[in-house]
């Protein structure tokens, strides 16, 4: 599309039958040098496009050097058909060769007229393939200004097009698709958050976190898909989905309900929400943002309890995979004192400290997806060096999340709406092998290829694990699934749910 319509031929009809003619000719002279020159001259040429990479040839670019060649031997069968015209020195012949040769090539001139101006100038494929993504991000954060804080998508990062049309604005370092969302960092500026289309898993999930923000999708003037999703979050798009809900009792009665940004309460002089005694709960997600030991703790004067994953928090450190997690805390507040939430992340130096609001969430946020555990090997053995909670499994890994080769098993449970036949499928490089409910239904060893299997599930959750291998450049992993009456998708996340509400092999709650 950067150098010509994609399957068009290089030359039009026509001229590719005066061309066909002049070859003939060179060929049945070529002991003459004009013509020896020509067929060389056209055939090396060629190689530029014959010796390339095969997901890009045959392009005109690499093989433009031909085109001379070409014409020239279609002028010389244009030549060739003058000569013979004169040798038959008949007069009424000269007047009707020229009408003939004036038509053919105003043919000839309004073909390619049309094709450059018309149809490629119109085609998606041309429009598309001129930096166009990257043109228009410069533009867009050039109108923003300074206002809005940007995220940038790894397949649009690092593009001298962005650096040329933006000079002042700062490329930062493209977010991990994985763990950018829910957005975590909060204050003054908004985000600006740019998508590129084949991150359709972030996509999903900013409309599911956030159906209020400000989107917009930029398309072809003459048609075609979208080739860059802009959102803009305000601060308050931001902070609505960040805390707890927190539900205060008296005497058993529902007296409150809100949302609290975080549980950092000092109650010793300042009034409390309700009278004391009182007893409130905490309900919503904690983001762990690393994989590793963490130290969980609720302060409060009186008696406190704290679940996590649907598990009461033991003394001590407890191991939390990277991403959302359900989190309760209960507490009876006899009188005055501090109500604290309290962590000490893997990375942090010192002691507990309030767990900050841009960790805490509310629903719409919730704990969805596949536990993904990710070996530095190719066999699936030893620790896990990364375990983290995959929202949806579809990736194409322009950031690895370990170096190749490596290994992933993401384990959990997919719930079946209804019962039926639910067709699974899985499109991969390098290999993928899905087991359903204990048992391998599915090996997909194809590179680059999906391939697909019927399973009969009844209405309810069943167990899920999908292993994959990745040891090669441009590496993926794409899990469809079509539900009875349904259309083929991505297995949406609302329907995956991590094992680690009650430890590996039961269901959540």
């Amino acid at each position: 599309g950067r150098h010509n319509l994609p399957g068009e031929p290089m030359l039009d009809f026509a001229t590719s039958a005066l061309f066909a003619l002049g070859l003939a000719l060179a060929l049945h002279r070529l002991r003459s040098p004009r013509c020896f020159l020509l067929v060389v001259w056209w055939a090396v040429m060629l190689c530029g496009g014959i010796f390339s990479l095969s997901f890009e040839a045959p392009q005109s670019l690499r093989s433009i050097g031909s085109l001379p060649a070409a014409y020239v031997l279609a002028v010389e069968s244009l030549q060739a058909c003058k000569l013979q015209v004169d040798k038959l020195q008949m007069r009424a012949c000269k007047p009707a060769t020229c009408i003939l040769a004036t038509c053919l090539l105003a043919f000839i001139g309004w073909t390619n007229y049309d094709l450059y101006f018309n149809r490629q100038a119109r085609d998606f494929a041309v429009w598309n393939a001129f930096s166009t993504p990257q043109t228009i991000l410069a533009r867009e954060v050039s109108r923003l200004g300074k206002g809005y804080r940007v995220e940038l998508d790894p397949l649009l990062a690092n593009h001298p097009t962005i650096n040329f049309l933006a000079p002042d604005f700062q490329v930062p370092v493209p977010f991990d698709p994985s763990t950018v969302l829910p957005l975590r960092r909060s204050g003054e500026k908004g985000v600006a958050l740019f998508l590129d289309p084949r991150s359709d898993n972030v996509r999903v999930l900013i409309e599911r976190y956030y159906p209020q923000v400000q989107a917009r999708e930029f398309r072809p003037p003459h048609g075609g898909p979208a080739v860059l999703y802009e959102y803009l979050f305000s601060p308050q798009d931001v902070e609505g989905v960040q805390g707890l809900w927190g539900r205060y009792r008296r005497g058993g009665e529902l007296v409150l309900e809100r949302r609290d940004r975080q549980v950092d309460f000092d109650w010793r002089a300042g009034q409390p929400p309700v009278p004391f005694p009182f007893e409130v709960e905490w309900e919503g997600s904690l983001y762990a943002p690393a994989y590793g030991p963490y130290i969980l703790a609720l302060e409060a004067p009186g008696r406190s309890e704290l679940w996590v994953d649907g598990s009461p928090v033991p003394p001590g450190e407890v191991a939390l995979a990277q991403g959302l997690h359900t989190i309760r805390a209960r507490c009876r507040v006899e009188g005055p004192g501090e109500v604290r939430l309290l962590w000490h992340p893997p990375s942090q130096a010192g002691g507990l400290s309030p767990i900050p609001q841009g960790c805490l969430f509310v629903p719409p946020v919730t704990p969805r997806g596949l536990v993904g555990r990710y070996y530095p090997n190719d066999s699936w053995a030893g620790p896990p060096a990364l375990v983290r909670i995959d929202p949806v499994i579809s990736f194409y890994f322009h950031i690895t999340p370990l170096r190749r080769p490596y290994t992933v098993e993401w384990s959990g449970w997919i719930e079946a709406p209804v019962a039926g036949p639910y067709r699974f499928g899985t499109e991969n490089i390098d290999a993928s092998w899905l087991e359903i409910d204990g048992r391998l239904v599915l090996e997909n060893t194809e590179h680059n290829r999906y391939q697909g299997v019927t399973v009969n599930l009844s209405a309810g959750l069943h167990e899920v694990r999908l292993r994959f291998l990745d040891r090669s450049d441009y590496s993926h992993i794409y899990f469809y699934w079509i539900p009875p009456d349904g259309p083929q998708e991505i297995v949406p996340s609302e329907r995956l749910f991590p094992s680690l509400r009650a430890g590996r092999g039961a269901p959540p709650h």
